[in-house]
């Protein structure tokens, strides 16, 4: 696959498996094309493999998910410009070290429940800001 301007990828970092195949099907539904992670490890792995503008949205709460850890190994080497992260918090403050991290350019409230995905993905898509590099 070529990467090209019309290349937008979202990763699900979520251990919540009926979370992010909401999310995904959300995604599909606004034009962009859904990869699920269970775990930072994972989206590790896929991330390198993914052309094109890519919206990494983050489980920062979950120890399952290791989302914090995630965004920490980040920081030590770095992603590519095309790559920007957004975490979803819960009613935890954001460390500063993920605040500070470049790349994330949002946080957004965790939904609760699957039914919720929608909602997150329309603000979530909607904001250009967090959803375009520029």
């Amino acid at each position: 696959m070529q990467a090209t301007e019309e290349t937008r990828t979202l990763l699900v970092v979520d251990a919540s498996f009926d979370l992010g195949n909401a999310l995904a099907i959300a995604a599909i539904e606004h034009g962009w094309e859904p990869f699920l992670a269970g775990n930072g490890e994972a989206a590790l792995s896929i991330l390198p493999g993914i052309l094109g503008e890519v919206l990494v949205l983050v489980d920062l709460a979950s120890a399952v998910s290791r989302g914090l850890a995630l965004v920490l190994n980040l920081r030590r080497n770095p992603p590519p410009p095309n790559v920007r992260v957004v975490v979803m918090i819960g009613d935890q403050p954001i460390p500063e070290a993920v605040k500070r991290a470049p790349f994330v350019v949002g946080a957004i409230r965790r939904p609760r429940h699957p039914e919720e995905a929608e909602a997150l993905a329309h603000a979530l898509f909607a904001a250009p800001e967090l959803t375009h590099r520029v």
